[in-house]
């Protein structure tokens, strides 16, 4: 018997319309069990592995799985070595920069201090612009940087724009939409291409 086609799930709001997309496929997959990281289908021909999203592109980069969704805001900030073969056409969000609302002056300047998750796509938005500004990584609630006076700006994904709202801030310019997308290993796309064009579709 064949080894399972391995496919790697973005645990969190992308998680359900990823696993919906196998199942229209064909996978047979009932309830996920509880706390589980790595479930079968019912046939045992698909295993899949639960990551968090940023994780995605690493597995299938490095071939722990054959395929995988996430964002193609991770697949932009990360660059992986891998095949993005289709977008999925949910999970649809913006990565837009952000500041106080009662900002008085929005315009861009050399020196600003942005605070941000994603770094390199922070970068090259602004070296685009020919602005040299000062990127403050961070992990966790990115809008609290702006709140508090620790960046002039921010740069996070946005969906509703509810949560900024809600702590007076404001888009001022969008760097880019993304949704989720279909990505394959580039030997797994080689070897079992034949598979793979079952999911252009």
């Amino acid at each position: 018997m064949e080894r399972p086609i391995t496919i790697g799930l973005p645990k969190g709001y992308l998680f359900d319309e990823s696993l919906d997309f196998f199942k229209k496929q064909g996978v047979e997959v009932d309830d996920v069990p509880s706390r589980a990281l790595i479930f079968h289908d019912k046939s045992m021909k698909f295993r899949f592995l639960i990551l968090r999203p940023t994780d995605v592109t690493v597995y299938v980069q490095n071939g722990v799985v054959d395929m995988g969704v996430c964002g193609m805001d991770i697949v932009r900030e990360t660059k992986p070595d891998l095949i993005v073969l289709k977008d999925l056409g949910f999970g649809y969000c913006r990565l837009s920069v952000a500041t106080d609302v009662n900002k008085k002056d929005k315009t861009f300047n050399n020196g600003d201090k942005v605070a941000t998750k994603f770094v390199n796509s922070t970068k090259e938005f602004f070296d685009k612009k020919g602005l040299k500004v000062d990127i403050i990584k961070l992990y966790g609630s990115v809008e609290l940087a702006a709140i508090t006076g620790l960046s002039d700006y921010i740069v996070d994904l946005i969906a509703t724009g509810k949560t900024l709202k809600e702590n007076g801030l404001v888009e001022t310019q969008t760097i880019y939409e993304t949704t989720a997308h279909l990505l394959v290993n580039r030997v797994f796309y080689s070897l079992r291409n034949e598979i793979v064009q079952q999911y252009i579709g």
